[in-house]
């Protein structure tokens, strides 16, 4: 992510908040089951089966996690399968149109994945619609079909994007899952209330310990999170907004008091924490923070290991936000942090409660039950996706293993990453995102050639020294070394740390 560009993406927030971000206060009818779920519990009710309806509603689906400023799954609309945002902050659900024209290739390049209108079970209802957000805008054609996410499918109304901005994304389009009365897209536009979603529980991973993120619906995954969910109101049945006035982060033992006079909202579309200015600010100088802009913190990412952990307090919640949640990399050797002042343009929203917190928080949008319940995430260990643990390993085992550290490191992770970038947007940030492929890294390395490049002082040992490939950890070393800086900066810059001078034959 470029700073500039976050910098941008919130003015656009603020500058767009009559449109974007509306509070209307409205009256929620009582959620009504689909047809399937409802007659499984009358089944139950009648023949007193003993079946939990945690067991039968439940639904789990994977996350994917593009360097911990976006998070997308698969879902299927009209029988044609795609990869969307997952949005708690909006209510529309689109796919990029085959037709889709945009002036910042919002709608993607040749032969990304596009919604077919001729070969689709979904029909056209002859409506158009337009969604504006934080970051951008989206406009198409209204469609209605089948929509299913997680195994849970629904007839619904959706779009079809003819035009785009602001959406530079690895997804094809967005899946609202606010309240109804977010919807552009009318009638039926809402999957939460076509499919009778009773709950939704998030895990978001950390991307430094390379597992995956996980949808919970209708229950909550245990496995994900400590001690016990501790709820709070919501306050409004728009977005997922609550009261946090008289909340407090505490950083090494001094705390910083945060009011919502407007309310707080939680928001996976959103990749930072963004609070109060004057808020955004105590917190940053806390954890080592500068500020780059009015509103966004560069952040040193040694702090990723040196940083204190922010606690966040709310009646009885209480939240560990660590460096692995609030330190985010830029890609090129640089951190930011995730918390972010929201501005001064936002008169019914004081704070969102974005990527960077609900990373520490397991989260649960309780529909049916008006509340929002939160409970400590719990997070592999392993260190997958860091290359200064790998480089560790690399220099001790080439001192007393030679050409076999190799095998050594190799074993000790599961990196091996190979990485492109994409440009992805939020509604609160654009961001650019990281995967990795390891078959990306395995067809590199079968055609690489022996380097010319000495290795006097960063002894990699002989099956390491080689011309390599993209930034794959067991042979980061040596490629920096080797002055061979094309990619990732700042794997150059740690292999340098780790391993001394970049040096030419």
């Amino acid at each position: 992510m470029k700073l500039q560009s976050v910098l941008a993406a919130i003015g656009v927030l603020t500058a767009t908040t009559a449109n974007a971000l509306t509070s209307v206060q409205v009256w929620k009818e009582e959620s009504k089951m689909t047809g399937g779920i409802n007659a499984m519990m009358n089944a139950i009710s009648r023949y007193s089966l003993n079946v939990s309806m945690s067991d039968v509603m439940r639904r789990d689906v994977a996350l994917a996690n593009f360097n911990d400023e976006l998070y997308t799954t698969t879902a299927t609309l009209g029988g044609q399968t795609f990869s969307f945002d997952l949005d708690t902050g909006s209510s529309d659900v689109w796919v990029r149109g085959a037709n889709c024209v945009s002036t910042d290739q919002s709608c993607g390049v040749t032969g990304q994945a596009a919604f077919d209108t001729a070969a689709t079970t979904a029909t056209a209802t002859g409506n158009t619609w337009t969604t504006t957000y934080g970051s951008g805008a989206v406009e198409g054609n209204v469609y209605t079909g089948t929509a299913t996410l997680a195994g849970i499918s629904a007839s619904m109304n959706f779009g079809v994007s003819t035009q785009e901005v602001g959406f530079n994304s690895p997804g094809a389009g967005l899946w609202g899952l606010a309240f109804s009365s977010l919807n552009q897209i009318t009638p039926n536009g809402d999957f939460t209330s076509a499919a009778g979603i009773q709950s939704m529980g998030f895990y978001f991973s950390n991307w430094i310990n390379g597992d995956a993120g996980v949808l919970t619906m209708n229950g909550v995954d245990q496995s994900k999170f400590s001690g016990t969910l501790q709820y709070v109101p919501l306050s409004a049945d728009t977005y997922y907004k609550f009261d946090a006035t008289g909340s407090t982060f505490t950083v090494n033992g001094a705390s910083v008091s945060l009011s919502t006079p407007n309310g707080a909202i939680a928001d996976t579309g959103t990749t930072l924490l963004l609070l109060p200015s004057a808020t955004a600010a105590s917190i940053n100088a806390a954890i080592g923070a500068t500020k780059t802009t009015s509103t966004v913190y560069s952040i040193a990412c040694s702090a990723l290991n040196t940083g204190p952990s922010i606690t966040f307090a709310l009646s009885t919640v209480s939240i560990v936000i660590s460096p692995n949640e609030y330190v985010i990399s830029n890609g090129d050797g640089t951190c930011f942090s995730g918390i972010a002042s929201l501005g001064t343009g936002t008169t019914t929203i004081s704070a969102i409660f974005g990527d960077t917190f609900l990373r520490a928080a397991y989260t649960v949008f309780d529909i049916a039950n008006n509340q929002l319940g939160f409970a400590q995430a719990v997070h592999p260990t392993a260190i997958v996706n860091n290359i200064s643990a790998t480089l560790t390993a690399l220099v001790a085992a080439t001192a007393t293993s030679g050409s076999n550290a190799s095998a050594a490191v190799t074993a000790t992770s599961t990196t091996a990453a190979a990485t492109t970038t994409a440009t992805t947007t939020t509604k609160s940030a654009t961001v650019k995102a990281k995967t990795t492929s390891a078959a990306a890294v395995a067809a590199a390395a079968a055609t690489t050639t022996a380097s010319a490049c000495a290795h006097s002082v960063c002894k990699v040992g002989a099956a390491l020294a080689t011309d390599c490939n993209a930034c794959a950890a067991t042979v980061c070393a040596a490629d920096a070394y080797c002055c061979k800086t094309a990619w990732d900066a700042k794997c150059v810059k740690e292999a340098r740390q780790a391993c001394g001078s970049c040096q030419k034959n």
